[in-house]
């Protein structure tokens, strides 16, 4: 964790990422450290990466009082440009992908930004146990269906993985067969 990130990303799993991204722009919020966007943007995924960083202060304040001295330096991997979540989205319309690791539960930046975006691909990375908000996960739960899920190592005591959505087929009461996705979705041909 001191040296790299909460979530521990594999090949694997950055291949299924690459692979459900496919020629999508990705943008991910919270990048903290830029290691994930790193890893994709070696796949040859395009991505811009940007976090708020309010936690570095948090950060800066537990160094003084932990022996651990825990801290992840900001956009260490990556380039990171300081937006937060909402902002991110709203900045950058043209990103069909969205990737969100380790959001705080004590924070709503990440259903802000979720409800705001308007892409067809989300990846979350976390423990549903002690990640994101509840209006976070009942915005997965209306607008998004997982079609995977990816295990990845984790530390003692944290059950994170990567959640894999993509937006629900929209249908509404006049929608015919070819109209069946979200009218915010691009064509997947």
């Amino acid at each position: 964790i001191k040296e790299y990130s909460w979530s521990v990303p594999t090949p694997t799993a950055i291949a299924a990422i690459a692979e459900l991204i496919d020629n999508r722009r990705l943008l991910e919020i919270g990048a903290g450290s830029g290691l994930w966007s790193s890893l994709l943007n070696a796949t040859g995924i395009s991505v811009t990466a940007t976090d708020d960083y309010s936690w570095t202060a948090l950060m800066n304040e537990k160094k003084q009082r932990l022996p651990s001295g825990f801290t992840v330096p900001a956009g260490r991997f990556f380039p990171v440009e300081q937006l937060d979540g909402p902002t991110a989205v709203r900045k950058y319309p043209e990103h069909q992908a969205l990737l969100v690791c380790w959001p705080p539960p004590d924070r709503s930046w990440a259903f802000q930004a979720l409800a705001c975006f308007q892409g067809d691909q989300v990846v979350f990375i976390g423990d549903k146990g002690c990640t994101a908000d509840e209006a976070f996960y009942a915005e997965l739960a209306t607008g998004w269906q997982q079609h995977h899920e990816i295990s990845i190592p984790t530390w003692p005591g944290i059950h994170d993985a990567i959640y894999l959505y993509e937006r629900k087929i929209w249908r509404g009461p006049t929608a015919s067969p070819d109209q069946t996705r979200h009218p915010y979705l691009t064509k997947m041909e």
